[in-house]
């Protein structure tokens, strides 16, 4: 394999939903977080390899109008917070504190073994709803 090229087979042990996200990642960036409208997660151990920033827009209303994230990680952590930042369109606040770790997990096949990165997204997603909420509240203005 002295032609550059990487084989795939790392991938194979993945579900063909997680390997789409994690090769044409969708919503990757970032929103201004001083934006009222923006809720901000960040979470991660830089040591460990995963850093995740996921952000949320949301209207007066509490829908969810747009979402985007960073993620520095492995495949799952990359997959995981695509397929969630497609998930969170449209979807109310309460529609989106309902999404978990287990569900994140068992939507995309994730191996056992690599469960932590749900975790991961599933904290950067309350730590989002919360600094939405801090920034939406009366008290903030």
């Amino acid at each position: 394999m002295g032609d550059g090229v990487i084989p795939l087979q790392p991938l194979a042990r993945y579900s063909d939903l997680l390997r789409e996200h994690f090769e044409h990642p969708r919503h990757v960036g970032t929103f201004a977080e001083d934006d009222r409208t923006v809720g901000t997660g960040w979470v991660g151990a830089p040591t460990l390899g995963n850093v995740i920033k996921l952000q949320i827009k949301v209207t007066p209303l509490g829908v969810i109008t747009d979402v985007c994230f960073k993620a520095y990680g492995g495949v799952a952590a990359i997959a995981l917070c695509s397929w969630v930042s497609e998930w969170l369109h449209g979807k109310t606040l309460d529609e989106a504190a309902t999404m978990d770790n287990t569900r994140l997990a068992e939507q995309l096949s994730l191996p056992a073994l690599e469960i932590q990165s749900a975790v991961w997204v599933e904290r950067a997603l309350r730590a989002a709803l919360a600094d939405y909420q801090r920034k939406a509240s009366p008290t903030a203005r």
